[in-house]
């Protein structure tokens, strides 16, 4: 996780939080993640408002 942190500009905690669900991304860190997995921020945005499938994972990505 340090690697992938550290190739995109996130911090190891940030990024872990995320992942656990633990903590919300501000709205830049969340553009930051959109861009990262090539998704525009706005359909990403609509796909969770949506709501995923319960066995989504950011692997799927």
């Amino acid at each position: 996780m340090s690697k992938l942190s550290a190739e995109y500009g996130l911090s190891t905690s940030i990024l872990c939080n995320l992942t656990k669900g633990k903590k919300n991304p501000q709205i830049t860190t969340f553009i930051n993640i959109a861009e990262i997995i090539g998704v525009d921020p706005c359909e990403l945005f609509i796909a969770l408002m949506n709501g995923l499938p319960k066995d989504y994972t950011t692997l799927d990505i």
